[in-house]
């Protein structure tokens, strides 16, 4: 399974080896609403990621306006 990669733009406020620059993938987990709730709290869309290559476990919210996603070279 080929799990969806973004860049960095910002710096994560939670998860401290999630800075600027670094590759993260979609978390394809179940995030609890965790995702949702942020965005209806700041008003700005989220989504939740992982350092997880396979995206799994442990995961953090970003703004989706603060990533750049990787397209595949096919």
């Amino acid at each position: 399974m080929s799990v969806k990669q973004f860049r960095l733009l910002t710096d994560s406020t939670t998860e401290p080896l999630a800075t600027k620059g670094t590759v993260v993938q979609k978390c394809v987990m179940h995030d609890y609403g965790c995702a949702s709730d942020d965005t209806r709290i700041t008003g700005v869309h989220h989504i939740s990621l992982t350092l997880d290559p396979e995206g799994g476990y442990p995961f953090f919210t970003h703004p989706l306006k603060d990533l750049e996603e990787i397209k595949e070279v096919k």
